[in-house]
């Protein structure tokens, strides 16, 4: 301590004394060169879906549609139809975005399909005039049932600018009860039909009428009655025909079952000795009309054997074999005259006219159900 403080005092009496003397002291400079400016950091690409989705900042592709979207959807109460919305700038941008090619096509169809019914609007009206807007057309058909009613007008508007164009009907294969009700939808399928028409396009179903999405032929046709044109009566038309020549798969296949679905077909034997009775089965059974068949025989003999021999010679000719029994027709029903509804039905659909054949395992058992305190009638007998 005491060396330190020699130290600090001698300091002190060299700088008075050289401060008397007029000394300057000079104390050492180190000029330090600035820094260099560090390197420009690469703008990082963009996103996924995308493209060219961003504004000044990098603004990403989805808030610049819902920026647009926040503009235009609030004026589209205030419009009459549709249509108007195309002539507001915001949604005109929101188009233009969208069918820019950068965008993929899987990310405008998450708006054309999406719940954000002002961006499917956009999106629908965007894949109208892409140049890939073809690859989609099934896939916006059997979303109609899904849509919005405004959607519906951007979505009906795509569907004539596709090639090929699908069937007429295909759109209103999934008609809803509420369509009809609505204050624009039949008018929107009235102006499809139209201009459907103008192109020479016959009005016809095509295959969304047996889609999964498709709904009850009543259905469809309660909601054509609401459209105003001719092409409208014209696909009542078509649809009763299709229903009289066409299978109810689902409604059939929710009580029995149909031979063609069975994984052990290919394990079926024909005896020699069957073969001239299978000729003569077939040879009654393809007669017009057509006659029942009866086979009767001891237990275990091959009789349901023998039938589905013959099922197989006439699934050549287009008939199906579909199966059920009386406990099959009864199963789930609760009330008096679900029975007989299901009944009725059944032998609508098992008609002759649809190659449809319908095999009873045990015509005893079927002869003697069915009755109860309010039907006096068998199965058999209704």
């Amino acid at each position: 301590m005491e060396k330190f403080l020699v130290v600090v005092v001698g300091l002190a009496i060299g700088l008075w004394l050289a401060s008397r003397a007029g000394w300057k002291l000079v104390w050492p400079i180190v000029r330090v060169p600035p820094a260099a400016d560090p390197p420009a950091l690469a703008s990082p690409p963009p996103a996924p879906g995308q493209g060219d989705g961003s504004a000044g900042g990098g603004t990403p592709l989805s808030s610049r549609l819902h920026n647009l979207e926040a503009v235009f959807s609030p004026l589209a109460s205030n419009l009459a139809h549709p249509r108007e919305l195309e002539d507001q700038p915001q949604f005109a941008e929101a188009v233009r975005l969208l069918e820019d090619r950068a965008v993929p096509l899987d990310t405008v169809m998450q708006y054309a399909l999406g719940a954000n019914w002002p961006l499917a609007c956009a999106a629908l009206a965007a894949l109208r005039r892409r140049e890939d807007r073809s690859q989609r057309t099934d896939q916006v058909v059997a979303h109609f049932e899904k849509l919005y009613p405004w959607p519906i007008h951007f979505a009906l508007a795509y569907l004539l600018a596709v090639d090929p164009r699908p069937a007429v009907g295909d759109p209103l294969a999934g008609a809803k009860d509420w369509w009809g009700d609505n204050l624009i939808v039949p008018g929107l399928f009235r102006d499809y039909l139209a201009e459907r028409q103008k192109l020479g396009d016959p009005p016809v179903f095509g295959p969304a009428l047996n889609a999964a999405y498709a709904s009850p032929p009543d259905q469809i046709r309660s909601f054509l009655q609401r459209v105003p044109h001719d092409y409208a009566a014209a696909l009542i038309k078509h649809l009763d025909t299709v229903q009289r020549s066409s299978v109810d798969r689902t409604f059939l296949a929710s009580f029995g079952r149909f031979w063609a679905d069975r994984k052990d077909n290919d394990l079926l034997v024909e005896p020699e000795s069957w073969a001239e009775g299978l000729v003569s089965a077939e040879a009654a059974a393809l007669q017009t009309p057509m006659r029942p068949l009866l086979v009767s025989g001891e237990h275990r003999v091959g009789k349901t054997t023998f039938l589905r021999l013959l099922a197989s010679r006439l699934e050549r000719e287009g008939w199906t074999v579909f199966e059920a029994s009386a406990a099959d027709l009864m199963a789930g029903q609760q009330w008096f005259g679900q029975l007989e509804g299901r009944i009725q039905r059944a032998v609508e659909e098992l008609a002759a006219s649809k190659k449809l054949i319908w095999y009873i395992p045990d015509i005893l058992q079927i002869a003697l159900s069915g009755t109860h305190q309010g039907q006096a009638a068998s199965i058999l007998d209704q």
